[in-house]
């Protein structure tokens, strides 16, 4: 019986994951010291810069600055 290593099953997730329509960057090309950095520091695990991206547009119709509380 074959052994199923940690490795397959990321590259399994890959796989489904880019045929749901998802683009796979190999981790360390957005590294901060990366080729295309995305982030300030290994710590920042959130990518606000795609984060954004998403929020726009999946809801283009939210305005970008907040109402002010009465």
């Amino acid at each position: 019986m074959a052994k199923i290593t940690e490795n397959d099953i990321a590259l399994y997730a890959i796989e489904e994951l880019e045929t749901l329509g998802y683009s796979y960057i190999y981790g360390p090309e957005i590294a901060p010291d990366g080729e295309a950095p995305e982030r300030s520091a290994y710590d920042e695990f959130i990518l606000t810069e795609r984060l954004k991206n998403a929020i726009d547009r999946i809801n283009p119709t939210i305005p970008h600055t907040p109402k002010k509380m009465r």
